[in-house]
């Protein structure tokens, strides 16, 4: 009895903090610069979205991220404006930076990927990016679709660096133009 009032009065402070200051005063903890652990529900979240993530980021709804994250990722929508690295899984996910690792997705879209990306469509969208040649990883899913080296294994390949832009299976591309 004791804990549910606890929790409920945490509750109404921090929805009367939502409605007197607006959603940018939802954090708890604020001005971190980085944690191991970030745990939220949109739009609340346990540290500051632009604190770097050393471990765990976990979220019910979805994930804006402005830092990087380094560890594993789980929520249902993930976004990033910066690199991620580890394990993300999600329905989508979208990294503005650098993706390291293994990103598990119904969608996702990176803006360079040097690891693997799994899902049903996988995007790569360096056009943007000044690295995009160094840019390379692997691609396995029904489509995908690249700019930049690497390998790709899906039923409908797209890469129009490589020497066959459209490919069904199998498409590599390991040059520079």
């Amino acid at each position: 009895m004791k804990s549910k009032f606890v929790l409920l009065l945490l509750c109404c402070a921090l929805s009367t903090d939502v409605f007197a200051h607006g959603i940018g005063a939802v954090p708890v903890v604020k001005d971190a610069r980085w944690t191991v652990i970030q745990i939220g529900v949109w739009p609340f979240l346990l540290f500051d979205d632009g604190a770097k993530v050393m471990g765990l980021n976990l979220n019910l709804i979805l994930t804006c991220q402005r830092r990087e994250v380094w560890g594993l990722t789980l929520a249902p929508f993930n976004s990033s404006e910066n690199d991620v690295g580890g394990l993300t899984i999600g329905l989508t996910s979208s990294v503005e930076g650098k993706h390291y690792g293994l990103c598990i997705a119904l969608v996702s879209r990176v803006g360079a990927n040097y690891g693997v990306q799994l899902g049903l469509a996988n995007l790569i969208d360096s056009g943007h990016r000044d690295d995009e040649e160094r840019c390379s990883g692997l691609q396995i899913g029904l489509y995908n679709d690249s700019d930049a080296r690497g390998v790709q294994i899906g039923l409908l390949n797209h890469n129009p660096k490589a020497w066959f832009p459209w490919m069904p299976l199998v498409n590599c591309c390991f040059r520079e133009e």
